[in-house]
């Protein structure tokens, strides 16, 4: 299935792209995260979860909060979302 990925941040630097289309033969988030992180490396791991697992990101598939355990489709837009807080 064809999957549209859109990166922010430091996401986007340490891919050297804003967006891509990725051909992906898994189902979940989970799975795509795991191909993302074979193609791009630790760094990119690094900047997108804690290392217990959380995401430092927000991110959505097809603009909604997803989980690792979302589904994804053929044609789902996956967006790695920066949080921005402060006063």
């Amino acid at each position: 299935m064809l999957i549209n990925v859109k990166y922010m941040g430091l996401l986007a630097l340490n891919t050297n792209i804003s967006e891509e289309q990725v051909e992906f033969d898994g189902v979940t988030v989970r799975a795509f995260l795991e191909f993302l992180y074979e193609k791009y490396g630790d760094e990119f791991k690094d900047t997108l979860v804690e290392p217990g697992g959380a995401f430092r990101m927000l991110v959505t598939v097809n603009s909604q909060a997803a989980s690792y355990e979302t589904m994804l489709y053929d044609g789902d837009k996956i967006s790695f979302l920066v949080i921005v807080h402060g006063g």
